[in-house]
């Protein structure tokens, strides 16, 4: 199993390059090699939607570009793995995501796949329904609202829609495979495969001195997001010799230019 993430950082914050050097560290902690596509530095500041919109073009070109046959993990570098999950593709399937286990909906920053000519067709109508949805705000309707990102609105469409009828689809539950703050309860993190820090509280806090954060409301939720923060800050310690540059390649000009194109 090969591991992909993409990266790009806003030049007003340089949060994603220590996330990305603590995820490379943890999965290669967990003897897996993992490739990086990356934007490198972005100028302004972040945008929820356009980040989305990158790291959907980046994804479909390493599924594309990968062998039929090949086990790809595709996960946001916004996370830490604590365990090799290689084990998933034991069972049989096309693609596996990750469920929340409190609201049902999915999580798409952890995506196994199981590379073939109809997963490949996928992902490419998968992108177009997500690109028409970025420039179209009547044909997206309340689906970005409802499944809390246009990465996912995009892929229950095409589920919904049957696009992916012809595909085996797997549902794995995200408190084991691509743990949220928000997906609670959750097992302990050494029960957990990839726990995600995509949460904004959360994020906030690893990059806030603890005598700065502020206190919630919910005193149990604080404390497993303290908890989580300790686990991330410590990675990030034992990532220090990491060089990000080794696991780096550039997504290719002309499909930077094609995107441009949509945005």
């Amino acid at each position: 199993m090969r591991v992909i993430t993409t990266h790009f950082n806003w030049s007003d914050s340089n949060q994603f390059d220590r996330m990305l050097k603590v995820l490379i560290y943890t999965v290669t902690s967990c003897g897996l090699p993992i490739q990086v596509i990356s934007l490198g530095t972005m100028e302004g500041s972040r945008s929820h939607k356009l980040d989305n919109m990158w790291k959907a073009r980046m994804l479909n070109y390493a599924v594309q570009n990968a062998t039929n046959g090949e086990q790809l993990l595709l996960v946001d570098c916004d996370a830490i793995m604590t365990a090799d999950p290689s084990h998933v593709f034991d069972q049989p399937f096309d693609i596996a995501i990750t469920m929340r286990s409190r609201t049902g909906k999915i999580n798409s920053g952890v995506v196994f796949v199981r590379v073939s000519e109809r997963v490949k067709q996928f992902y490419e109508k998968w992108l177009e329904i997500q690109e028409t949805m970025f420039v179209d705000a009547y044909f997206m309707g309340d689906w970005y609202k409802q499944y809390r990102g246009i990465n996912q609105a995009a892929f229950m469409w095409c589920r919904e829609s049957g696009i992916a009828d012809d595909l085996d689809i797997l549902e794995l539950p995200c408190r084991v495979y691509n743990s949220c703050t928000d997906d609670h309860p959750a097992p302990k993190p050494q029960e957990r495969y990839i726990i995600h820090m995509h949460f904004g509280e959360l994020r906030k806090m690893l990059f806030t001195k603890k005598r700065d954060i502020r206190k919630t409301r919910n005193v149990r939720r604080h404390q497993r997001m303290l908890g989580l923060r300790e686990l991330w800050l410590e990675k990030e310690k034992e990532a220090e010799h990491i060089r990000v540059e080794d696991y780096i390649k550039i997504f290719p000009e002309k499909m930077q230019e094609s995107l441009m194109e949509v945005v």
